[in-house]
C-alpha cells in the first residue's frame, strides 16, 4: 500500500503535512510497544541512502530506520537491502530468489562480493577434484550464490 494515500496525504512534497500525519501514528505505536512498518515508493530516478524516497524528506526524517530494496547488478533474481538510520549502522544485505520460489539471504554484501568469495573458495578447496556444489557445501554462512561461486572459480 502507498503510505501517503493510506494516511490521506494529498501533497507528498509537503513536509509539514507528512510530519503531522505520521507523528501521531508513530507515537501511538510506541505507546503500545508495537513496531510500525510503512511501505513507500521510490522516485523514478532512484537514489541511495534515503535520497530515492518519493516526496518530502519528512518520510525518512520522522522514522527510525529506512530500508531500501534495489535490484543488484545484472542478476534478475537478486536484490540488495540497505538501511539508513541515525541510531546505528545497518549493513547492506543481499538476498535472491531460487527456482523453487524460495527467498534466501546471501549475507552482507562485503562477505559475498566476488573478491571475498574467491578468497573463501580458495580456503576450502583441496587437491581433490570437486564440483561447485561440493565447494559450496564446505563454505560457512553466508553462502554465496552458485553463480558467484562459479564466477570465483573462473
Amino acid at each position: 500500500m502507498d503510505t501517503a494515500r493510506l494516511l490521506g496525504i494529498a501533497d507528498e512534497s509537503n513536509n509539514s503535512l507528512i510530519y503531522q500525519s505520521l507523528v501521531p501514528l508513530i507515537a501511538a505505536c510506541r505507546q503500545r510497544g508495537k513496531t510500525l512498518a510503512l511501505v513507500h515508493q521510490t522516485r523514478k530516478v532512484g537514489g541511495s541512502y534515503g535520497e530515492g524516497i518519493s516526496g518530502g524528506h519528512a518520510f525518512s526524517a520522522v522514522v527510525d530506520v529506512v530500508i531500501e530494496i534495489e535490484r543488484y547488478k545484472s542478476a534478475s533474481n537478486r536484490r540488495k537491502l540497505n538501511g539508513v538510520g541515525p541510531l546505528f549502522e545497518i549493513p547492506d544485505v543481499l538476498y535472491e530468489m531460487w527456482e523453487e520460489g524460495v527467498l534466501r539471504v546471501l549475507g552482507d554484501v562485503r562477505e559475498v562480493g566476488l573478491e571475498t568469495v574467491k578468497e573463501r573458495t580458495m580456503e576450502v578447496m583441496t587437491e581433490q577434484w570437486s564440483t561447485s556444489s561440493g565447494i559450496v557445501s564446505r563454505l560457512l554462512d553466508p553462502i554465496p550464490s552458485k553463480g558467484q561461486i562459479n564466477a570465483a572459480l573462473n
